[in-house]
């Protein structure tokens, strides 16, 4: 799962131009339960340049105001409260999250832009809350998002995803495909098996299963990527011959990372004192990032740097280390 994304400005607020906002998540729960409500989360940073405008320039609005006064409203700060904004779905801020009384999702705006889009949105599903029909309502969504992947599967790759989970109520499979929305490409149960197809474009893609706020790797995935909390994600090459790495022969060792959207992958390691003399790959036509080198005899740890900021164990090599930074793949030359 992405990693929530920090800005800067101090702003902390019981009260948001004339709205009552709870800092508590048990309480709304408590309180959308006895008052029959469902609870608008809207999640900042204390450290967020674009919280503050949305706070000054959208919020504001007296529309917007209305809006939100149909719900119990909360602002969390991200930062404090990572496991309820991992559980929402949240890896940038500033978002907002509508759920039941239950902490289900139904609704997820993730980043500014997403956010003005409550104005649109919303009032919808109001709607379909006061008419107690929203089980309805979702329904339809999940139809339509599945007519959408439909109509636009032309030239992409059928993929279908299974989920062993009987006991789940509600499920997704969440990635770099769908801009990790816990929302959009819902499961549909069959037996003890959630399952969805989705049509994806030729690429490397990260992934996992969300089920009732937890997320799961696909068991049946060979391939994993450590992710910003310590875990894994699976990996999951589409119209991709199966990449090779690391490729040792003697004490000759190539680096082989697929990703076509790159603009710049190096390669760090214990060889390379880390991030003060990372390695440049070379991109090859088919997108594919490449280096060789020459080691002696020893043990190595190593990452990919993607765009200079990213930092990703090798999705090809099973043999990891964990850190107190996370995990970083490994290798030996005897």
């Amino acid at each position: 799962m992405r990693k929530i994304m920090l800005f800067t400005i101090i702003f902390t607020l019981t009260t948001l131009f004339g709205l009552n906002w709870l800092e508590d998540y048990n309480l709304a729960l408590r309180k959308a339960l006895s008052e029959n409500k469902l609870i608008c989360i809207y999640f900042y940073t204390p450290v967020a340049e674009t919280c503050k405008d949305i706070e000054s320039n959208f919020l504001s609005r007296s529309d917007i105001q209305n809006l939100l006064s149909n719900f119990i409203c909360v602002t969390l700060n991200a930062t404090k409260n990572i496991e309820i904004a991992k559980r929402c779905g949240i890896f940038r801020v500033p978002s907002i999250a509508i759920i039941n009384s239950e902490g289900r999702v139904l609704e997820l705006y993730v980043g500014p832009k997403k956010v003005k889009l409550i104005s649109q949105k919303l009032p919808k599903l109001i709607e379909a809350f006061k008419e107690k029909n929203l089980a309805e309502y979702q329904k339809e969504k999940i139809l339509a998002r599945k007519k959408e992947r439909e109509k636009n599967k032309a030239g992409k790759y059928a993929i279908h995803f299974k989920f062993y989970n009987p006991n789940a109520k509600d499920v997704s499979v969440v990635g770099d495909f769908n801009n990790w929305d816990i929302t959009a490409d819902k499961m549909e149960k069959n037996g003890d098996f959630w399952e969805v197809t989705l049509y994806l474009p030729k690429g490397r893609y990260e992934y996992k299963f969300y089920a009732d706020g937890i997320y799961y790797p696909d068991p049946t995935s060979k391939l994993f990527a450590s992710d910003p909390y310590g875990g894994k994600n699976s990996v999951l090459l589409v119209g991709i011959k199966s990449i090779k790495s690391p490729i040792i022969t003697g004490n000759i060792v190539t680096f082989n990372y697929y990703d076509p959207k790159a603009k710049s992958v190096h390669l760090a390691g214990n060889f390379t004192n880390w991030q003060k003399a990372p390695l440049l790959m070379r991109k090859k036509e088919n997108g594919l990032w490449t280096i060789t080198l020459k080691f002696p005899p020893g043990k190595y740890q190593y990452k990919f740097i993607v765009d200079g900021n990213k930092w990703v164990s090798d999705p090809m090599n099973p043999q990891a280390v964990k850190t107190d930074l996370g995990v970083n793949s490994y290798f030996e030359i005897k």
